[in-house]
């Protein structure tokens, strides 16, 4: 369990770092893209050349920002998975000191089986929990066209 913890710690302190480093490269491609901008007027290029280069930057923006949302998607899973074995960890603690009779028998102590987990429900889950009636066979494209 252990072993498990350190290296969901040290997941979590690489996304940090990621995201710095990604934060970073966003900024420098935003200061390339504006002194493109700057020199390509200096030098009189073309606007074919400035709008090949200033889509490339773009194309280059986009995939960052595609990045950094992985990267938030992996560092709120590594979070939760880090909380999940904290939980864990707490329950088998508690579990293991119940089996060993250190608690006084005074009082009484509830070991959750499974953590409690809440979420919202989605619209798609809803949706099909109000369509499972039995919905009427809808006629073949033959049968719709025949009174026509």
């Amino acid at each position: 369990m252990l072993e498990i913890t350190r290296a969901l710690h040290a997941m979590a302190a690489h996304c940090l770092r990621y995201k710095t480093e990604l934060d970073t490269i966003s900024v420098v491609v935003m200061a390339v893209l504006e002194q493109h901008e700057e020199i390509s007027d200096q030098l009189k290029l073309g606007a074919c050349e400035k709008d090949r280069v200033r889509r490339a930057m773009k194309q280059q923006l986009a995939e960052v920002a595609a990045i950094t949302r992985s990267l938030a998607e992996l560092s709120k899973k590594t979070k939760n998975a880090l909380a999940l074995v904290s939980v864990d960890g707490s329950i088998l603690s508690l579990s293991m000191s119940a089996r060993n009779h250190s608690f006084p028998e005074s009082r009484s102590y509830s070991i959750l089986s499974k953590p409690i987990m809440t979420s919202n429900k989605s619209s798609t889950a809803s949706h099909f929990r109000r369509s499972r009636g039995r919905a009427k066979p809808r006629p073949n494209r033959r049968e719709r066209t025949a009174g026509r």
